[in-house]
């Protein structure tokens, strides 16, 4: 039954087709309008939405009028690799383009001034000047003088000095691993000796002071750490003692050093070795003494930094000293040894021996009241210093330590009253 039920249903369907094609069919045959394939159908429409009353922004997404490319319906698909791409590529395209041009903005040298002038009583004039131009990126010049004097305070000596000194520097770099450095100066001074009842020294006695240096030093350095200077100077100094009766006299000195140094990384962190080797030495002319002086040195230098923390110098040489007394070998060792106890503890000791000479300027530097009959001769110096610095908030540091001294063949002030030439005061 069922079956039967199914066929039925296709036949009453098939007959109801028929009708609605046929008239389909007579219905197109007795229209008027060309027959179109929907493939050539094209819809085009222009729509713009208005809403009266509506002050809003256009709806998003929605364009009027949308673009239309045009695209080659003969086009050949792209099938090149990207090496046949970058093949065809001219090679003008490949190269970077020339970049815009760079305008150089000028700067003023750089110039360094200090100056300073003044004027007190009693006609107390001074000035100081310190100044450095740049002469090009390679060489500088510079200068300073210090200038001060009075024509006294006191009422019952004549106390009147002057001070004058001048220096100058040129300083330029020979290459990129060279430099050579020069300077001078002059010096000018002049200062009245006291007249005590219990000298000889009569009133009106006069010191006069003139010196002249010339110098001039050579590095050659790879790096901040390995490389050799040198240096050599020249100083000249006289000193005239003026209206003082028999102890009126003067005194020359020409005093001259050269030095060397070679200095060199080691094979662990911040490890230096270095080599030294120089002399200094002088003579002298006044009324008691035609004598010269020597000192040379030699020696090795360690430095080294342990544990990025402690720092060791150890300096081993060995001089030789000579003057018109004696002359003699003399052991100079130096230990430093600096090392970081806390964040704000610091500990420094140091230890060592040295010989050297005080020349007549320094002498008569300290005690500008000397006579001029003086002689020379070596101190040998053992020392010993132990240092503790704290720093406080960031702002300051204290410092305080202990030394010891122990010096032979020291020279001493003395107070003559009998003003003969033939006792020295130093």
């Amino acid at each position: 039954m069922k079956g039967i039920s199914a066929i039925a249903f296709i036949i009453v369907t098939v007959l109801a087709a028929n009708p609605i094609a046929a008239q389909q069919q007579q219905d197109a045959e007795s229209s008027m309008l060309p027959e179109i394939d929907p493939q050539d159908i094209e819809i085009r429409s222009q729509f713009q939405a208005r809403f009266p009353g509506l002050r809003r922004q256009p709806i998003l997404g929605f364009d009027p009028n949308p673009r239309v490319y045009q695209i080659d319906p003969n086009r050949m698909p792209f099938m090149e690799t990207p090496e046949q791409v970058v093949a065809n590529l001219p090679v003008s395209e490949l190269s970077r383009p020339n970049p815009p041009a760079y305008m150089v903005y000028p700067y003023s040298s750089v110039q360094n001034v200090f100056s300073r002038i003044g004027f007190g009583s009693y006609v107390t004039p001074e000035s100081q000047f310190w100044g450095v131009k740049r002469l090009n990126n390679k060489s500088y010049i510079g200068g300073d003088f210090d200038y001060s004097s009075s024509d006294g305070h006191l009422d019952n000596q004549n106390s009147s000095f002057r001070f004058f000194d001048a220096n100058a520097e040129y300083a330029t770099k020979l290459s990129e691993k060279s430099q050579l450095s020069v300077n001078g100066g002059f010096k000018t001074s002049f200062n009245n000796m006291f007249d005590l009842p219990a000298t000889t020294i009569p009133d009106g006695a006069r010191k006069e002071y003139n010196g002249i240096n010339l110098g001039a030093e050579f590095r050659h350095f790879k790096n901040a750490i390995t490389g050799w200077k040198a240096d050599a100077n020249i100083r000249y100094y006289n000193i005239d003692l003026k209206n003082a009766d028999a102890l009126t006299g003067k005194s020359e000195e020409r005093v001259y050093n050269v030095s060397v140094a070679k200095r060199w990384a080691g094979g662990n962190t911040d490890e230096t070795f270095t080599v030294k080797a120089g002399a200094k030495g002088g003579n002298y002319e006044n009324a008691i003494a035609q004598d010269s002086w020597l000192t040379a040195q030699g020696g090795v230098v360690y430095e080294r930094q342990f544990n990025y923390a402690t720092d060791i110098k150890v300096d081993a040489s060995v001089y030789y000293a000579q003057n018109n007394i004696d002359d003699k070998i003399y052991l100079g060792p130096e230990v430093k040894v600096e090392h970081p106890l806390l964040d704000m503890l610091t500990l420094k000791v140091t230890a060592g021996a040295q010989p050297y000479v005080k020349t007549l300027e320094q002498r008569h530097t300290e005690n500008r009241f000397l006579t001029v009959e003086n002689t020379l001769r070596h101190t040998y110096r053992m020392y010993g210093k132990g240092e503790a610095s704290v720093e406080y908030a960031d702002q300051g540091e204290f410092s305080f330590g202990l030394q010891y001294e122990d010096m032979s063949d020291y020279p001493i002030f003395l107070r003559s009253d009998n003003g003969q030439p033939g006792n020295p005061v130093v």
